[in-house]
């Protein structure tokens, strides 16, 4: 375990984050385009097809919704170098897979700086799909690490690496088609680093076209 450390500096970290590696907001959450919120806020979709229209839509049929609990942080996430955190990076696509499957944001949210825009565009994004009743099926998201990056200046970690994310479907509760996404790949870099005593993602976006992975570096 490692000590009392100094609190990130927020704005030191965001000029590294844009300059230094030029990361772009993203959300790996797609939001279907054929529902929208009413003028009071509330998320809406549209009804099951008349009896006049079933077959004309595409139906899939959606497994039983369970309750799980969420995921552990390894053993490895409690050491601030660069094995903890490939591994909280790990970790952090376990709590994506557990909210797309749960569409509660929560847990997200929790190990996530306020200024990562693909967390909180990726939480947003799974509450919004619960309040409007659309559920997911497929879409599961494997991480692969390539390289991690130590910068001293700001105490922090860039976690290089590519997504997988299988093909999912979004459907209504009566199992109609909303959208349908094939499987896709990204070369995408996390920034993490710690709040407190608490490991936390800054930043992730797609790797700027034309680089490559910089060499593992040690946090010591």
């Amino acid at each position: 375990m490692w000590g009392t450390r100094r609190p990130l500096p927020a704005g030191a970290v965001a000029v590294a984050v844009a300059v230094a590696l030029a990361l772009g907001g993203c959300s790996s959450v797609n939001i279907p385009g054929n529902w929208r919120r009413n003028e009071t806020g509330t998320a809406t979709t549209s009804e099951a097809p008349a009896s006049g229209a079933v077959g004309t839509r595409e139906r899939v049929t959606l497994p039983p919704f369970e309750q799980e609990n969420p995921p552990v942080p390894p053993v490895a996430t409690q050491n601030y170098d660069a094995a903890g955190a490939g591994e909280f990076v790990g970790y952090a696509m376990e709590v994506v897979n557990y909210s797309q499957r749960q569409l509660d944001g929560r847990l997200l949210r929790a190990i996530s700086d306020e200024g990562c825009r693909f967390c909180q565009n990726s939480a947003d994004g799974f509450d919004e799909m619960r309040e409007a009743r659309i559920r997911r099926v497929g879409g599961e998201i494997e991480f692969v690490v390539e390289a991690i990056t130590y910068q001293r200046t700001n105490d922090i970690f860039f976690v290089d690496g590519t997504t997988y994310t299988a093909g999912f479907v979004d459907a209504d509760l009566h199992g109609y088609v909303l959208s349908r996404v094939p499987e896709d790949s990204a070369d995408v870099i996390f920034v993490v680093g710690l709040e407190g005593d608490e490991w936390r993602i800054l930043d992730a976006g797609i790797r700027p076209a034309g680089t490559q992975p910089a060499e593992t570096q040690p946090a010591s």
